[in-house]
């Protein structure tokens, strides 16, 4: 049995952090139609760390519409010299190995998987307090 599509974003002006969670099936053009949306409403989204939820989730993103929302981050950022985190929460060694294959689109961004939203709020706060040093 299908389960609904749903993602949400939450951003967290004071940390410089968006947090999103997907659920259900995943549909790749929505979420990364919604992704784009999100961004599009952040005066400078690269200076944001991002945490990913997938535990809920079903499936795997289209590798084209990374490709799409890659080209659009790029066109977004231009030239600009940043360095950014992104955790992703995932439940399987599948999920885990695929991270490495999307880091690659966005070369100025360490991405790190994670099995618990706990350890990735670790791993992100502890980020944020060595740029704040």
């Amino acid at each position: 049995m299908a389960r609904r599509f749903h993602v949400r974003a939450q951003i967290d002006e004071d940390r410089h952090r968006i947090l999103f969670v997907i659920s259900g099936d995943i549909e790749s053009r929505a979420l990364i139609d919604h992704w784009i949306e999100v961004y599009s409403e952040i005066a400078e989204p690269w200076t944001y760390d991002r945490l990913f939820d997938y535990r809920r989730a079903e499936g795997l993103v289209d590798f084209d519409e990374i490709t799409r929302l890659a080209a659009w981050w790029h066109d977004r950022v231009g030239c600009r010299d940043y360095s950014s985190r992104v955790a992703v929460v995932v439940n399987n060694p599948l999920d885990q190995a695929r991270i490495h294959v999307v880091s690659r689109l966005f070369p100025r961004e360490i991405r790190k998987a994670f099995t618990t939203v706990d350890e990735a709020l670790e791993w992100l706060d502890g980020t944020a307090a060595r740029r704040r040093a």
